[in-house]
């Protein structure tokens, strides 16, 4: 892989990371399972329901 786009990358999978933290700290979750469950829990999605 090309050095430049590796490092382009890396950028966008840490950009992503860093906002989905910031994110679940503002909801108060500690991971991704916590806001899955609390999403179920909410009813913003439900069990079987399509993807798009």
């Amino acid at each position: 892989m090309d050095p430049v786009a590796q490092v382009e990358d890396e950028h966008v999978e840490h950009t992503e990371c860093g906002h989905r933290e910031e994110q679940q700290g503002q909801l108060g979750l500690r991971d991704r399972v916590q806001a899955v469950v609390v999403a179920y829990e909410t009813g913003l999605v439900s069990p079987g329901s399509p993807d798009d």
